[in-house]
């Protein structure tokens, strides 16, 4: 995923003449702002903290909401996505480091919420997200990574899942080791870019 973050119009038609299809915003309103001028078949996803304010137009703007950290605001998704006639797609954002500045769930809180929100009939649950402290420590790095990789077997084992079920996790800074341990999607603003620029 390209994250377009405070990004130009210019230097994301650059990145997708190099072929990538799937973007990730932080912001509702950078991508009302941005939408006129995107291909249509791109995907778009949200990974910033979204206010429940905003889900309407989320819902009309995004394809997947990726920052659902509570029951409250998946019930709010949910009632929205019935009104719109579609089902939402979203990602559960784990605070696998427990930072008290961070949205998420705790990883001891997954399953039982998990298990009030799949029964949301106009919500598809399509992953888990996680965003973890900043650290030049490799080797913590790499823990918080198998934590996370470690709760999407216990989500896919307890709930039987068939289907894809992504873990979204890395960014440029630390993405390698997300990969190695497990990651299905990696979110890459700054390796992306800073690439066209030199």
């Amino acid at each position: 995923m390209a994250v377009t973050k405070k990004r130009s119009i210019a230097e994301m038609e650059l990145v997708f003449e190099s072929g990538i299809h799937l973007i990730g915003e932080n912001r509702v309103q950078e991508m009302e702002r941005k939408m006129p001028f995107l291909p249509k078949t791109l995907e778009k996803h949200l990974i910033g903290p979204l206010q429940k304010n905003k889900v309407h137009k989320a819902l009309e703007l995004f394809d997947v909401i990726e920052s659902v950290e509570s029951v409250q605001l998946a019930a709010k998704i949910n009632a929205l996505a019935q009104e719109l006639n579609k089902k939402a797609t979203i990602y559960l954002q784990i605070n696998i480091s427990r930072e008290t500045q961070k949205h998420g769930i705790l990883a001891e809180d997954l399953l039982n919420m998990y298990t009030l929100i799949v029964q949301m009939p106009n919500i598809k649950i399509a992953g888990l997200m996680c965003i973890p402290e900043f650290s030049e420590n490799l080797s913590r790095l790499k823990t918080i990574f198998q934590e996370m990789k470690i709760l999407h077997t216990k989500v896919i084992q307890e709930f039987k899942i068939q289907e894809r079920f992504e873990l979204s996790m890395g960014m440029s800074h630390d993405y390698k080791i997300a990969l190695e341990e497990g990651a299905t999607l990696i979110r890459i603003g700054q390796g992306i870019f800073e690439g066209f620029e030199n």
